[in-house]
């Protein structure tokens, strides 16, 4: 049975190692996270609501862009997230944060938000589109809606790399035995058609590292731990033991292989789709 067929979870989990690699991996994926924000329209003065909040990376920019005085609400459904998250915002000095536990889509709220916004989180439910139109009836007329989800397919190194290569198979295999929708990125545009947006806009991203950027361990750590949160399930469907793949080893055996190619490493796609809600709410029910 895969765990798709069981009641929904995160399928990485919220180690205190995996919430370490959602921090380290946000500094790839923050940039663009700002650029869809700045394109969609957020801006100081607005309450944001931050779907699947994890290690709190997505919640902290939106803070940082909507201003102090302006409310923040990070959710998740693992209270260990939610704790660390909270303890970040603390050292950061970040007030103007708060986080819950549980399902936003299934929450209630003092008051709609101006935007709704969220990062690799649509690909773990089992109705995207479901999910986005019960979250719509949590934002303003005119408020934002602005989600970033990865395509897989699309990583490959040049010159090509044997372990990069064991990476993607390995984790495409055990996400899509878990449940995860890894094409999700190019079904933001119909999903959120089908929740009431009409023609969201979008662009596409890709995070590329060189043998010799400063970057470079950091993102074969990265890619290391993903496989680390992985493990039990790649143990429990059988697609590899940890003594096949060492992987306390795989990082720096990454980075010698890209170091030795001299070449560039390039990970999914990342895909953003935004749009408004109708102000005469015609458009969600």
């Amino acid at each position: 049975m895969t765990l798709a067929a069981m009641e929904r979870v995160y399928p990485l989990g919220h180690s205190p190692s995996e919430l370490k690699r959602l921090n380290t991996q946000a500094a790839f994926c923050n940039p663009f996270t700002r650029m869809m924000f700045q394109s969609a329209g957020l801006a100081p003065g607005m309450s944001v609501l931050d779907v699947g909040s994890g290690a709190g990376d997505v919640a902290i920019l939106a803070a940082q862009m909507v201003g102090p005085g302006c409310s923040v609400v990070g959710s998740d459904r693992s209270p260990s997230a939610i704790d660390a998250a909270a303890r970040r915002c603390r050292d950061l000095q970040l007030s103007n944060v708060r986080f819950v536990e549980g399902d936003p889509a299934e929450m209630d709220f003092e008051a709609p938000f101006d935007a709704i916004v969220g990062r690799s989180v649509l690909m773990y439910y089992r109705d995207p589109a479901e999910t986005l139109r019960k979250l719509a009836s949590k934002l303003k007329p005119g408020g934002i809606i602005a989600f970033q989800e990865i395509d897989c397919g699309s990583a490959r190194t040049v010159p090509r790399l044997a372990l990069y290569d064991k990476h993607e198979e390995l984790v495409s295999k055990t996400l899509t035995l878990a449940g995860t929708d890894l094409s999700m990125g190019s079904k933001l545009y119909a999903a959120l058609g089908m929740a009431g947006f009409h023609a969201p806009s979008m662009r596409v991203d890709t995070p590329i590292v060189g043998a010799h950027d400063a970057e470079a361990p950091g993102a074969c750590y990265v890619l290391a731990e993903v496989l680390r949160s992985i493990q039990p399930l790649m143990e429990k469907f059988g697609v590899i033991t940890d003594s096949e793949l060492q992987i306390d080893t795989f990082a720096p055996r990454l980075y010698d292989e890209l170091q030795a190619g001299g070449g560039v490493m390039i990970w999914n796609s990342i895909i953003s789709a935004w749009a408004h809600k109708e102000t005469d709410g015609a458009a969600i029910q």
